[in-house]
């Protein structure tokens, strides 16, 4: 068995339990994915990498928040997707000398495990282990399904309350933590549009504001209506 790297003895690999399709792997098999593992805090804004660049590693998110994103040719941005506690970035994976179509910045400061691809691979030439992989893809095209989906929701409104109860469910969790310039690009809402609409359904006991940047779903059968 290879040696868990230093930097990884307070966790003893459990980062793994967060990535669906590793989490079942025996002990052997999880300690020679983390043998090169490297655990880093990434500031407020830092990009962790950039449109074009190589994929080489996942990222297993400890702390923090950090969201996919790309530019359009007018500088505006856009927001692919938002990553939170547990949730792992494994984007391209897979692919032979794939490159990422769009960066990764962190929203806010986050702890992430750095992840070699070449270590994964490996492993995943197990059967049970490329079996697993298969069922999260399964699992991962329905979600960018739904995201396609949420865009062809023609009024703004609809749109923002299925956005909520989309990203409620992905997170487990009715209080949704999220910057309203976010949520904004997201769903391609201009953000005076997504607060005037946000100050809609808090007016009619849909939504309530908790804490600074956070809301909780108060009726999610009505907001689905």
């Amino acid at each position: 068995m290879n040696p868990i790297p230093e930097h990884c003895h307070h966790c003893h690999v459990d980062c793994l339990k967060d990535v669906v399709f590793l989490a079942d792997l025996d002990e052997n098999q999880k300690s020679e994915i983390m043998h090169h593992a490297v655990r880093q805090t990434y500031r407020k804004d830092e990009v962790i990498f950039r449109e074009g660049g190589p994929v080489t590693a996942i990222y297993a998110i400890h702390s923090g928040k950090v969201k996919l994103c790309r530019w359009d040719e007018e500088g505006t941005e856009h927001i692919i997707r938002i990553f939170t506690a547990g949730e792992t970035i494994w984007e391209g994976l897979l692919m032979e000398e794939s490159s990422y179509p769009y960066s990764c910045v962190c929203v806010m400061e986050a702890d992430l495990c750095r992840i070699r691809r070449d270590d994964v691979k490996k492993v995943l030439a197990d059967p049970a282990a490329a079996l697993r992989v298969i069922n999260f893809l399964s699992r991962e095209l329905l979600d960018a399904n739904n995201r396609i989906s949420l865009l062809n929701v023609s009024a703004p409104k609809a749109r923002l309350a299925k956005f909520l109860l989309q990203r409620a469910e992905h997170i487990r969790s009715d209080v949704i933590t999220l910057r309203l310039s976010d949520i904004a690009s997201s769903i391609n809402l201009r953000p005076e549009t997504v607060s005037r609409k946000l100050k809609e359904l808090e007016q009619e006991g849909l939504v309530e504001k908790v804490g600074q940047s956070s809301l909780r779903i108060l009726d999610p059968e009505r907001l689905g209506e």
